[in-house]
Parts: C-alpha cells; sequence; structure tokens
C-alpha cells in the first residue's frame, strides 16, 4: 500500500476515534475534568508539574469517559497529555508490553469492565 493511502487511513481513524471521543463528552451525565482544566491534562513542562500529572490521573479515575478516553489516546498513539489516566509514559509502556496500542487497548478494555463487574473502584489499585 502507498504511504499517502497509509497515512489516508490513518486519518481516517484518528478522526473516527476523536468523532467516537466528543460523543462519550457531550453524552457524559457529569462534567469532564479535562474540559474544565485543560492546562492540567495537556501542560507545556510535564517534568516540571509531576503534581500536575497525579492530580490529572486522579480526576480521571472519577471521570465518565475514562475508558474511553484511554482507548482513544492508546488507539490514535497521542504523544502527549494525561488521556483516560494514562501519561505518554504510561502508553508507551502498555504499547511495549502489548505489542501495539491496539492490543492495549483492547486489554485495559477488559481490565476495565471486569473491575466495574467486581465492583472494584477506578482510584483503588
Amino acid at each position: 500500500m502507498p504511504k499517502i493511502a497509509k497515512a489516508f487511513l490513518r486519518t481516517r481513524k484518528h478522526y473516527e476515534l476523536w468523532q467516537e471521543l466528543q460523543d462519550a463528552i457531550d453524552e457524559a451525565d457529569e462534567q469532564v475534568p479535562c474540559t474544565s482544566y485543560p492546562d492540567l491534562f495537556f501542560g507545556d513542562d510535564w517534568n516540571a508539574a509531576i503534581s500536575d500529572l497525579r492530580m490529572a490521573k486522579n480526576m480521571c479515575r472519577r471521570c465518565p469517559i475514562m475508558l474511553q478516553c484511554a482507548i482513544y489516546g492508546l488507539e490514535a498513539e497521542e504523544e502527549y497529555g494525561v488521556w483516560g489516566g494514562l501519561t505518554p509514559l504510561d502508553r508507551k509502556k502498555l504499547r511495549r508490553d502489548h505489542g501495539s496500542y491496539r492490543e492495549a487497548s483492547q486489554n485495559i478494555a477488559i481490565r476495565f469492565r471486569q473491575s466495574k463487574r467486581d465492583g472494584v473502584q477506578g482510584n483503588k489499585r
């Protein structure tokens, strides 16, 4: 497949993932934290803002669309920001552990659904 065709397919998939995430935000029963505090989730200097990362991850754990956001961050291969409680380093580690972002997102979805079924809260580990 030519490079331009691969780029188009990747862009189209990214757009579809983004639309799904936007629909989830619009349909959420509660306010989605990243829409109220974007600088916390997408700061300029991540090395100097470890406390911001922790705060963003904690806010994600209470977010009604945490799973959809984490899946978006993984499958869209986002290089920056906290997506569904996952930092760029978290996402890279998951990719390395599972072989691809797609496999990692499927594993995240399975674990999330199991924890919900078992009654485990997202902020307990």
